[in-house]
């Protein structure tokens, strides 16, 4: 068994955390079944709101708690050169391993075209459905497309309409 990193968007943490999320499709995919992967996300150290004690080993996940400000010595709001407030947040890229709050095991993996895609396993990626026309039907397919170009659709030969071939992953979340 090997750990690597893999990053998600804020609101696929959100899914992760909330059941929703158990597959994940990209265009490499460098783990086995059996991996553990570590999830990378927008991040920040704690500080404590009375000693402004900067913790080294607590942290704020910006998916979870968005409105963290970064404030200076007297407990004023910090901002930036340009006078706009200054950002604690650190990118998911970032992340050392300490921080990560989520593990999970690789429980199944396999290749297919972008748009092959079911709506079941498009529901599985974590997405809010798109209701329809029909009373009580669900539909996932549509927005997974949505997210997936907006993270994917400018790089080169990796967008929706060019219908890549990706690594479906199956996941689940690995308790501590």
């Amino acid at each position: 068994m090997r750990e690597k990193p893999i990053l998600f968007k804020g609101e696929m943490v959100r899914a992760i955390l909330e059941g929703r999320k158990t597959q994940t499709r990209r265009i490499k995919a460098p783990w086995e079944v059996g991996d553990r992967l570590w999830v990378r996300e927008t991040f920040c150290h704690k500080i404590d709101s009375i000693t402004a004690k900067v913790s080294e080993t607590e942290f704020w996940y910006r998916a979870t708690t968005p409105d963290v400000m970064k404030v200076d010595g007297d407990g004023a709001i910090e901002l930036a050169k340009g006078g706009y407030e200054a950002s604690p947040w650190k990118p998911s890229i970032l992340m050392p391993r300490s921080a990560s709050r989520i593990t999970l095991e690789v429980i199944g993996k396999r290749q297919e075209r972008l748009q092959e895609i079911k709506n079941e396993d498009a529901k599985a990626e974590g997405v809010i459905p798109m209701t329809c026309c029909l009373p009580g039907a669900a539909h996932y397919i549509r927005p997974f497309r949505d997210i997936w170009d907006s993270i994917n659709g400018k790089k080169p030969n990796c967008s929706w309409d060019y219908n890549p071939l990706v690594w479906v992953t199956e996941f689940k979340v690995v308790k501590p």
